[in-house]
């Protein structure tokens, strides 16, 4: 089928092109031409306050967005003539305490896109030839600002103040910002609203509007040079959780090819009919048309009522628990609760299920994905102050607020696994909560979605990436001290949520970051870059957990067993440097399995710089020493080995068995039994098997198939081997000859 292209054009017009008395940069899309201005910071094209749908007032509120110029053709309700786009317009409706003075407004569907990549600005230069040719489409970041789904915007303190648009200083890719409904306008659900929406259900506007953004972006973005086969969505705190939304969208396939969730909530399980039969009918019990009710006879007249009542009222309606104070020791009362607003909406609709169910789906269109997260999220706003507690205190504290919801061994853990009831110099009160909470509501349950995402993917697929930025800023953080209401004031001192963002971003506001700072921004700055441009990160490995492949992805939430998660840790990981391939010899009665797992736990901090290779050994096979079945057969031998999936004297095979050890002096290639578990075999000459040296050209013969190695490593007699090789490579010997360079 024949079809037609539409060709958008780019241009940079003069003062006497436009009859106004400075250069500004122009583009033309859809809709017609917009006139911009330059971003002072980061020195590239603005187009401010884009509309991508028609506003959502009067008979259109609580419906999906009608979208303006969307796609070629798609014409109807553009503006006339030139379209000034120096200005954002105001926010979407808001009216926290958070958001005090910030202008909002409920006609606020507005896009702003800052790029370096306009065609005719390369065409005018000197080398106009080589520059035209030179010039391509960039990758395209969707950024979607935070604020709890209640309030923020693209220029507002969530988002650095407009900070995102930094990342186009090197053109390195074109960024838009989307505006989505919040709050009461953008997330109600109730069955009067139902009847009254196109889709036969209520709800996720915000998110309707993320998707009609998208498509907006499908349809222009050529427009400022980005590449629409690129497109990235992004987001911090709840822009974060808008992300895992669209990942999860079914609605979503196609509008975008990567994820970065930055702190979003993996929290899904709420339903439309459960938020209007319970959770959001405080919104009309708080708005002048309480005294209509809820009967299903008087819908349509509550529904009157409701479209007809002014923005103030509706911020008013608004309930305190739509604001979650996930970040305090409340969490554990019976009846701590929030309302949620992104929504299940079943079969047909933009969420059918919630994550876990729409991650298991192994049908499900996977895209390249990064789950971030700070180590100390909850330090952005605690809710308690901790600062001079002791040990004994905090855990006093602790099992206080535990024990209204859990039995007393629940506290008594959480005292132990983080350090409650032991001693050591290194007390920070405040630190330790912030890691309790922040482990309970953020870090914990997005190491989980992750683990789910993963096990659903073949190797060669999608990966999924989860970092967690344990680095904290050079200072306190006092620009946001007046989230809480502590005294004396509290600012951040450890990695609060939103760090990474900040640090990235590295806004002009009241902090000055340090060169320190500064140089830990600018390598997850150029971490996202290259992820949004390949969908990969070459100097990370994709989130991993001991338990891949399990049917349902299940993974430990134990804080004792992280070190499972192949989890990037942003606190020591260095930009710059080498990577290692090294060779890891396993000790006695191992596996590749079991030295994975001590390569993790042990190595943690050198995985980001060094590749360890598990050499796993076979040698071993046939009939066994009557004497090794019967140390096999104790019971706290097989205590060893069963819980790794494998059940002792069905097979030997795999493991590194305890006649593989020698004697020191190595002369007469006698294998020694463990002293430990069998005195009487230390010493004791096994007929039949191989010798020292056999084990030397099996290692040589593995170096020459799968090197170069840079190094070998070993534990136990692995490392006794890892060094008799490093030895006889310094004495010459050719079978351990180490390559030049």
């Amino acid at each position: 089928m024949a079809q037609g292209y539409l060709i958008i054009l780019a241009v940079w017009l003069s003062a006497a092109d436009m009859g106004i008395t400075e250069e500004a940069p122009v583009a033309t899309v859809t809709c017609g031409t917009l006139r911009g201005t330059v971003d002072a910071a980061s020195g590239s094209a603005a187009f401010l306050g884009i509309p991508y749908a028609l506003p959502p007032i009067g008979v259109r509120r609580w419906q999906p967005p009608v979208g303006i110029g969307t796609f070629p053709g798609a014409r109807s309700e553009c503006w006339k003539g030139l379209l000034d786009a120096t200005k954002p317009g105001p926010a979407c409706l808001q009216g926290s305490h958070f958001s005090h003075g910030v202008q909002s407004s409920e006609d606020c569907l507005r896009l702003h896109v800052h790029t370096k990549n306009l065609e005719a600005r390369a065409r005018s230069s000197a080398a106009r030839s080589s520059a035209t040719r030179a010039w391509k489409l960039r990758p395209v970041l969707v950024w979607l600002h935070g604020g709890g789904l209640l309030e923020g915007s693209p220029f507002a303190l969530q988002s650095g103040y407009g900070a995102q648009a930094n990342l186009t200083s090197e053109n390195d890719v074109v960024v838009v910002s989307v505006q989505y409904r919040l709050g009461v306008a953008g997330f109600l659900s109730l069955a009067s609203l139902s009847h009254h929406d196109v889709r036969g259900t209520s709800g996720n506007y915000g998110l309707l509007d993320c998707l009609e953004a998208l498509r907006w972006i499908q349809g222009n973005i050529r427009a400022f040079g980005g590449d629409p086969e690129q497109v990235t969505v992004w987001g911090q705190s709840s822009g974060g959780s808008l992300v895992l939304a669209l990942l999860a969208s079914p609605a979503a396939r196609g509008l975008f090819h990567r994820g970065v969730s930055m702190s979003g909530s993996p929290k899904l399980n709420s339903t439309t009919e459960e938020a209007a039969e319970y959770w959001h009918r405080e919104v009309v019990e708080r708005s002048p048309c309480a005294e209509i009710g809820f009967q299903k006879p008087r819908e349509k007249e509550l529904l009157d009522c409701l479209l007809h009542l002014s923005a103030g009222e509706l911020l008013q309606a608004q309930p305190d628990n739509w604001h979650a104070d996930v970040w305090s020791l409340d969490i554990f009362s019976p009846t701590w609760q929030y309302a949620p607003l992104l929504l299940v909406d079943g079969e047909g609709g933009i969420l059918p299920q919630g994550y876990l169910q729409a991650f298991q789906d192994s049908k499900h269109g996977a895209v390249p994905a990064i789950l971030g997260v700070t180590r100390e999220e909850s330090d952005f706003a605690p809710g308690q102050d901790v600062r001079r507690l002791t040990r004994s205190q905090l855990m006093q504290l602790l099992a206080g607020y535990a024990g209204k919801s859990q039995e007393p061994a629940f506290a008594e853990e959480l005292g132990r696994l983080y350090g409650l009831t032991g001693f050591s110099d290194d007390w920070e009160p405040q630190q330790r909560y912030a890691e309790i909470l922040s482990d309970m509501t953020t870090v914990c349950p997005n190491f989980y979605l992750a683990g789910v995402m993963d096990a659903q993917r073949p190797r060669h697929a999608s990966p999924v990436f989860s970092y967690v930025a344990s680095r904290h800023l050079s200072k306190p953080f006092c620009v946001i001290a007046n989230f809480t209401k502590m005294k004396p004031p509290y600012c951040p001192r450890f990695a609060f949520h939103a760090m990474d963002e900040f640090a990235m971003l590295q806004p002009h506001f009241l902090y000055n970051f340090t060169a320190e700072d500064k140089a830990w921004g600018q390598r997850l700055r150029a971490r996202m870059l290259e992820f949004a441009a390949s969908g990969d990160v070459q100097a990370w490995q994709r989130f991993s957990t001991s338990t891949r492949g399990q049917a349902e992805g299940h993974v430990s939430k134990s804080r004792e067993l992280l070190p499972d998660y192949n989890v990037i840790d942003l606190g020591v990981e260095d930009e710059n440097a080498q990577r290692y391939n090294v060779l890891y010899l396993h000790g006695p009665g191992s596996n590749t399995a079991m030295a994975e797992k001590q390569v993790t736990a042990v190595f943690k901090n050198l995985r980001w710089v060094v590749d360890f290779n598990v050499l796993e050994w076979h040698f071993l096979e046939g009939t066994i020493n009557h004497k090794l079945e019967e140390i096999h057969a104790d019971p706290a031998v097989q205590q060893i080995f069963i819980p790794y999936g494998k059940k002792c004297g069905d097979s030997y095979d795999g493991y590194m068995s305890y006649v593989f050890m020698w004697n020191e002096s190595h002369q007469d290639e006698t294998w020694l039994g463990p002293a430990a578990a069998a005195p009487a075999l230390s010493g004791e000459k096994l007929a039949g098997e191989h010798g020292y040296e056999d084990v030397l050209d099996s290692l040589a013969e593995h170096l020459k198939a799968h090197g170069p190695f840079d190094g070998l490593c070993g534990f136990d007699m692995g490392g006794c081997l890892a060094f008799d090789a490093a030895r006889l490579a310094q004495e010459g010997d050719p079978r351990f000859e180490v390559p030049s360079g």
